[in-house]
C-alpha cells in the first residue's frame, strides 16, 4: 500500500490567523494544503466593492481579517444588509451565476482570494470541499432566518441590545478592573442601522436612551462602555443558534442535522446532491465510485 506523504502548508497559510478556526479548521491536512496553493492574499480598504448584485461573483475568498457586508437595494436606493461576513468565513458560496446581493467591506478586510474556475473544479475532486461549501451554505441560511425572525419580532432597542451583544465577540473588548468592559464599535452607525433595519438617526437615540438608564457609557463615537452585559441583555432570547452576528465556527450549522454525517454510508452522495451547489458536484461516475455499495 502505497504511503502518502503529508503535504506541507503554503506559507502564506502558516501564520494565517484563521487557519484553524472557522472555514480552513474544517478541512483536513492535505486538503488544507491542495486549496492553500490556489490562494493569494489581498488586502482591501474599507467600502471597497467587490461585486454588484447584478454582477457573477469572481471568486471564492476566506475573510482573514475584517468583516465583508452582504447587502441589497431597493429600486429608489435604500439600502439594507442582510449579513456580515466574520473572519474564518468563506464568501461566493452557493451562488450559480447572477450574485443576487452586492458585497462591500465594512471595515479594511483581507482575503484569502481563489480563482472561481479553479476552486471549482478541485471541489469537483475533492468531497470534503464540498462538504465544506454546503455547511456554509447552511449556516449562512441559518442566519438569515435568525435575522427575519429579529427584524419581525424585536424592537428597534431589543435588536440594538442583542447586536452589541454579539459584537463583544466579534470586535476588541477590554475587560475592566470593576467588571464593566469597553467596547471598540469597528462598523459605522450607517452599517448598524442597515443592518438593523433602522437609521442611524434611531441608533443615535437609542444608544443616548440606554446610557440614561446607566446601561452603557459613550465614551467617543467607537468605543462603547458596557457595565453590566446581563443586566444589558435582560429579558432577551441570548444563548445558542439565537445570536444574529457570531464568529464562524467549526462543525455543522443548527440547520444541517439532515445530512447524514461522514462515517454514514452514502454521505458522500447526499451531499453531491441538490444541496451541494451545482457547479461544485462531481460527474456521475465520480459520485457512484465514492458511494459505499453504489449507493
Amino acid at each position: 500500500m502505497t504511503k502518502l506523504t503529508p503535504l506541507a502548508p503554503p506559507r502564506d497559510c502558516i501564520g494565517c490567523p484563521t487557519r484553524r478556526s472557522g472555514a480552513c479548521a474544517e478541512l483536513p491536512p492535505r486538503t488544507q494544503a491542495r486549496l492553500g496553493a490556489l490562494a493569494r492574499s489581498r488586502n482591501y480598504p474599507r467600502n471597497h466593492r467587490f461585486w454588484r448584485e447584478d454582477s457573477p461573483p469572481a471568486f471564492y475568498a476566506v475573510v482573514t481579517r475584517g468583516f465583508v457586508r452582504i447587502q441589497r437595494h431597493s429600486p429608489d436606493g435604500r439600502r439594507q444588509i442582510v449579513g456580515i461576513a466574520h473572519p474564518g468565513e468563506l464568501i461566493g458560496a452557493g451562488i450559480e451565476s447572477r450574485a443576487g446581493y452586492a458585497l462591500e467591506a465594512a471595515t479594511p478586510v483581507a482575503l484569502c482570494r481563489f480563482d472561481r474556475g479553479a476552486f471549482e473544479r478541485l471541489a469537483r475532486t475533492l468531497p470534503d470541499l464540498r462538504k465544506l461549501v454546503t455547511r456554509q451554505v447552511l449556516r449562512q441560511l441559518h442566519e438569515i432566518r435568525s435575522m427575519s425572525w429579529m427584524l419581525a419580532r424585536l424592537s428597534r432597542e431589543e435588536r440594538l441590545r442583542l447586536c452589541l451583544n454579539d459584537m463583544r465577540d466579534l470586535m476588541p473588548w477590554q475587560p475592566q478592573p470593576d467588571g464593566s468592559g469597553i467596547l471598540t464599535v469597528e462598523w459605522s452607525r450607517a452599517d448598524i442601522a442597515d443592518l438593523l433595519g433602522t437609521t442611524p438617526e434611531s441608533i443615535c437615540r437609542v444608544l443616548r436612551q440606554l446610557e440614561k438608564r446607566g446601561l452603557l457609557g459613550l465614551l467617543d463615537p467607537y468605543h462603547i462602555r458596557i457595565d453590566d452585559m446581563a443586566a444589558l441583555t435582560e429579558g432577551l432570547p441570548v444563548g445558542p443558534g439565537i445570536a444574529l452576528l457570531r464568529p464562524a465556527e467549526t462543525g455543522s450549522p443548527p440547520c444541517a442535522s439532515s445530512l447524514r454525517s461522514a462515517d454514514q454510508p452514502g454521505s458522500e452522495q447526499r451531499l453531491d446532491g441538490d444541496q451541494c451547489p451545482r457547479s461544485l458536484r462531481a460527474p456521475r461516475s465520480q459520485r457512484e465510485r465514492e458511494a459505499p455499495d453504489g449507493r
